[in-house]
């Protein structure tokens, strides 16, 4: 999934915090599109594997401000 490879790049391996943030800002950006079709948001969606697999195994001690925004889309989705 393309998905995981961003992930890799822009997460993992990140060396600043703005390259981490780009990663969320564009997960927030993904969750509101979801949120505006008429169908479930999860429904056979390839990003629900990762949102709950990867994503809500992150260590919350290093919580930015785009990672939060991200956590509270998903959440309200």
């Amino acid at each position: 999934m393309h998905i995981t490879i961003m992930w890799e790049f822009l997460v993992v391996y990140a060396f600043y915090e703005p390259e981490r943030d780009q990663f969320f800002e564009m997960m927030t950006e993904l969750l509101k599109v979801q949120l505006k079709k008429e169908d479930s948001m999860f429904e056979d969606d390839p990003l629900d594997a990762f949102y709950y697999d990867t994503l809500l195994k992150l260590d919350f001690r290093y919580l930015s401000e785009a990672m939060y925004g991200c956590f509270e889309k998903f959440f309200m989705a």
